[in-house]
């Protein structure tokens, strides 16, 4: 509502209007909070099947791997052999040494991560709920679209918040919460400042903007449920016995991959030595 007064345009703001958008962002923000954290146990729980399957089939990922990489920088070997010649070809060679070694360590760094993988308890998922809440409603960036340089403080910090929601870190959502300030220092990201002033512009902007996000991720959950990630994950916890034969069904795919790939690899290896080297 607005009234001309002399020269100047008075601006009136139905207080009502501003209650009543507050409520309905403290509504939606709960809904996010809540399927955030639905999203965040789901994607762990299905972290935790795909580790076990890695467990239970690194050898054979491993030696097929091994096989593609190697098949590979062996090709690149020959052709260069054929138009450059032997010396330019040992590049590609030693080139293949260094890729193998760190495709080993990119194997034993996943075997790792792999054992330290577990499902989130019900009260582990409840604090992260509460806690990504209670942060998203004080830092969300939406409400500083009026000031570039704090905006950008509140997207690092809620970038961050969404990091440690998305991993499960309920020690580095603690520790936001409680000293947002000095957690921002350490980072170097600057500072919070004052809160924003919640005129009635800002709150609608805010409001449009959880509202969108509820939209994407029930669709991303959804998505997510029925990728083939989901799907087996839905699989084996309605029926966990068949983990074995899940297990010896990849198996077999992998070595008929295995198989394919040593014979590629032969036939190379084959062609080199008729070039006699």
């Amino acid at each position: 509502m607005a009234a001309a007064v002399g020269a100047s345009l008075v601006v009136y703001v139905n207080p009502d209007l501003v209650a009543r958008l507050r409520q309905l962002i403290e509504q939606n923000q709960g809904r996010l909070a809540e399927l955030e954290a639905d999203y965040t146990a789901l994607r762990q729980a299905v972290s935790v099947t795909q580790a076990r399957l890695f467990q239970a089939l690194e050898e054979d990922y491993g030696q097929r791997d091994l096989l593609r990489l190697r098949l590979d920088w062996r090709r690149r070997y020959l052709d260069t052999l054929l138009y450059e010649g032997e010396e330019e070809a040992q590049h590609h060679e030693q080139a293949r040494v260094e890729a193998e070694e760190q495709l080993r360590d990119e194997y034993a760094r996943t075997a790792r991560e792999a054992e330290g993988r577990r499902v989130l308890s019900p009260e582990e998922t409840a604090e992260i709920k509460q806690l990504w809440r209670k942060l998203v409603r004080l830092y969300h960036p939406d409400r500083y679209a009026a000031e570039p340089a704090r905006r950008e403080v509140h997207e690092r910090l809620t970038a961050e918040i969404n990091r440690a929601r998305d991993a499960g870190d309920i020690d580095r959502l603690r520790e936001i919460a409680g000293d947002p300030e000095a957690f921002l220092a350490r980072q170097g990201w600057g500072a919070l400042g004052p809160g924003a002033a919640e005129d009635l512009e800002a709150l609608e902007r805010l409001h449009a903007s959880l509202q969108g996000r509820i939209l994407e991720l029930i669709e991303a959950i959804e998505a997510f449920r029925q990728s083939p990630d989901g799907e087996l994950h839905a699989t084996l916890t309605d029926q966990p016995a068949l983990f074995a034969a899940i297990v010896a069904e990849y198996r077999a795919g992998l070595q008929q991959e295995i198989d394919a790939l040593t014979a590629e690899l032969d036939a190379v290896e084959d062609e080199i030595l008729e070039l006699g080297v």
